[in-house]
């Protein structure tokens, strides 16, 4: 075994001429070849597994708009407007002004506003007390409603169109009780033209332009009272300084209001406009100027005023 061929004795002597040898020759098993070296490719990296795409998150459905709430009484806000008669920007303690500085009723209102109002520095009105009027009291500006300072009761220029709707009238829309205590100066030639015809529940001060601070005589009808009190005259009740006099007024009202029904006051003070005369008691006597110190005692009238109406709103709640 192990040989590929094999001869008789003979064959064997006559091909080695007497040489002995192997009776048979192996055939050897051929090597394999040699490989060549190769350069060794690199391993394939394993590839980066990929995340599993989430699953998107379900959008909750959006839940129905509530009905808004019913409001209270107390969730309405109860408004008061008080206005000045022709007074000047630097008739007010805020502004600088060391005249209105001293009496104590302008460090009442200076304390009042510095610590619970707002200055507002870009407030502009008309030049007179009527358009300004008019322009309040319909939401307009005076070029759409009346430029005539008509203070006659029986001028025609005067007054608000009764096509026009007052604030009072839209207040009283939306449940507020209202009352305007001072001067009208809206119209009063005919009833329909009367504050209580216009949204006004209560009433009680002048209905023309102009009259005396005690008196009440009408510079605008030909001298007669006019203090009235919804639709008549306010029999018995003038002889008191006017802004001391309607004070007492918006605070009776305000008093013996129903806090739970919003109320709107309207305090429409005559002062400082003209005729100028004014109580000792409010008078700054450092200023020697008598028609300034008159000026002065009228506006800190009215500053003492709207600190008494303001203590009248907060003891009511």
């Amino acid at each position: 075994t192990g040989y590929d061929e094999c001869i008789t004795l003979d064959e064997y002597a006559a091909a080695n001429q007497g040489h002995a040898g192997p009776l048979c020759t192996a055939t050897p098993t051929p090597s394999p070849p040699t490989p060549l070296p190769t350069t060794p490719s690199p391993p394939t990296p394993e590839p980066t597994p990929v995340p599993p795409t989430p699953e998107p998150t379900p959008v909750p459905p959006t839940p129905p708009t509530p009905a808004p709430p019913t409001p209270t009484p107390n969730a309405v806000p109860h408004l008061m407007l008080i206005m000045t008669d022709d007074q000047g920007w630097y008739n007010a303690p805020w502004h600088g002004n060391p005249e209105h500085q001293r009496h104590p009723a302008d460090q009442g209102i200076n304390t009042l506003i510095a610590e619970e109002g707002v200055k507002l520095d870009r407030m502009y009105a008309f030049a007179w007390c009527g358009p300004t009027r008019s322009s309040i009291m319909s939401g307009r500006f005076p070029t759409h409603v009346s430029e005539e300072n008509a203070v006659g009761i029986d001028d025609p220029r005067g007054g608000v169109d009764l096509r026009m709707k007052l604030l009072p009238e839209k207040l009283k829309e939306a449940g507020y009780y209202t009352f305007i205590v001072g001067k009208w100066h809206l119209g009063a030639r005919a009833d329909v033209q009367l504050p209580i015809n216009r949204g006004v529940d209560h009433f009680f001060g002048m209905l023309t332009g102009m009259g005396d601070h005690y008196s009440y005589a009408s510079n605008a009808a030909s001298g007669y009272t006019d203090l009235w009190e919804n639709d008549g005259p306010a029999y018995g009740k003038g002889g008191e300084y006017s802004c001391d006099l309607y004070t007492a007024e918006a605070v009776r009202v305000i008093t013996a209001h129903d806090a739970s029904v919003p109320m709107f006051g309207f305090v429409s003070h005559q002062l400082p406009h003209a005729p100028y005369t004014a109580e000792e008691k409010y008078m700054n006597n450092d200023i020697d100027d008598f028609g300034r110190r008159l000026l002065q005692s009228m506006v800190s009238c009215v500053h003492e005023s709207t600190v008494n109406i303001t203590d009248a709103l907060k003891a009511k709640g």
